[in-house]
């Protein structure tokens, strides 16, 4: 999971038209979610400054699916910044996007037979921004209908 600094009231479909690195998915601010790519593709999600777990783990464009969801990045007093400036925080995803991503990785682990331990937010792959995809996970997990 990750976020895109993106403005959740524009759609994403022309970002997605000029995205020369396609994705797999992209989730608008209303909860849309737009597929780029084939599962089958190979997608360029997860970075080049990749943790040495990452690597070891041999966990890379190949072999995940990347979730795209759009959301702002902003300074510690609530202006829209670069997503490097220190202190800030990423916006929370609305409830619709949390209700879609839910969806979407409760389809994926189905499909793939994945246990939740193998989702994963960017930051925890690689050196991005505190907060990028874990602020997605954690309010997709209240919607995440799982059996127990």
């Amino acid at each position: 999971m990750h976020r895109t600094h993106y403005n959740l009231k524009n759609d994403v479909k022309n970002l997605i038209i000029n995205n020369k690195y396609p994705v797999h998915f992209w989730v608008n601010g209303d909860g849309k979610i737009y597929q780029q790519t084939s599962l089958n593709n190979q997608s360029y999600h997860i970075g080049v400054a990749q943790k040495s777990h990452t690597k070891s783990n041999k966990w890379g464009n190949n072999n995940s699916i990347s979730i795209e969801v759009n959301g702002e990045y902003f300074d510690k007093n609530g202006k829209r910044a670069n997503q490097e400036v220190v202190g800030g925080y990423w916006e929370k995803p609305t409830e619709h996007q949390s209700k879609s991503v839910a969806c979407l990785v409760c389809f994926l682990m189905k499909h793939y037979n994945l246990p939740i331990e193998k989702v994963q937010v960017h930051e925890d792959l690689c050196v991005k921004t505190k907060g990028e995809g874990r602020t997605v996970y954690d309010a997709m997990l209240p919607y995440l209908k799982l059996k127990k």
